[in-house]
């Protein structure tokens, strides 16, 4: 919940369940919600891209000095599943009041 951008990395796989399996699934819009010590804190997704493995750097270190969007957490997995040439990139920015 502080600002920043809080950037997640996790696996897809296809035999075993992985935290970001269904991470494909997600649209623009959609909210997440991280919960921590007892909190949840409510973010919408704005932005989904397909990237190769050198360009994550771009996504890292996202946040903007006094921009009230600078809450933000980033997820990021191997896509396709099985193969994992590329790399899925989700942003999201803090909902207000979430």
């Amino acid at each position: 919940g502080a600002p920043g951008n809080l950037v997640i990395f996790g696996h897809r796989m296809r035999r075993y369940g992985s935290i970001f399996n269904r991470l494909g699934e997600v649209c623009i819009g959609d909210s997440i919600v991280i919960e921590r010590s007892g909190q949840a804190f409510t973010y919408t997704v704005d932005a989904i891209d397909t990237v190769e493995p050198s360009s994550l750097s771009a996504y890292i270190g996202m946040e903007k000095e006094g921009d009230p969007e600078s809450c933000r957490i980033t997820l990021i997995t191997c896509t396709p599943i099985g193969v994992g040439s590329h790399r899925l990139v989700i942003t999201a920015h803090r909902a207000s009041g979430g």
